[in-house]
């Protein structure tokens, strides 16, 4: 594996654990109903991405490569692979807000068909039958199954007339 691809993705992951932890850390703030399929997610989330994180920095460290002057490097730009990882990251944060705002079932099928069709270039008729079957699939497994009732989200909430802010 190249130097640029190694510091790219030891780059990603560490963003991803960021964001991980930011997320445990405010499931905890939930009741303990609410917080079961956050924490059912996103402890073993955590657990993958810190024994990835562990291997990448132990394959850096074989390379006698320097951690923090090459994490330098890739933030000024110096490895042009990076451009991909921030993209993709500006795509995850950009599902959050889709999912703060319309409700996870929503954003998931928009991100699907988002990222299939217009990103992939994936035949229309294929994007749509995923971006369907996806949310459709969460909603069984987590609704039906798990009976855990999934974010509807801000605009579904001031539609039924809950005080949101």
């Amino acid at each position: 594996m190249t130097k640029e691809v190694r510091v790219a993705e030891v780059v990603f992951i560490l963003f991803l654990l960021v964001v991980t932890i930011a997320a445990i850390l405010e499931s905890l703030t939930y009741s303990l109903t609410a917080a079961r399929t956050p924490l059912v997610i996103l402890t073993p989330l955590l657990l993958l991405i810190m024994g990835i994180s562990i291997r990448e920095v132990r394959a850096m460290k074989r390379e006698s490569a320097s951690i923090t002057a090459t994490v330098k490097r890739a933030l000024t730009g110096q490895y042009p692979t990076l451009n991909k990882f921030f993209v993709f990251s500006l795509w995850l944060i950009f599902l959050i807000i889709m999912v703060i705002v319309l409700g996870q079932y929503i954003a998931i099928a928009l991100f699907t068909w988002l990222l299939m069709r217009p990103v992939g270039k994936e035949s229309n008729s294929l994007s749509i039958k995923v971006a369907l079957g996806l949310p459709l699939a969460i909603y069984g497994l987590f609704d039906l199954v798990l009976n855990l009732e999934m974010f509807p989200g801000i605009l579904y909430q001031l539609w039924a007339g809950y005080d949101v802010f």
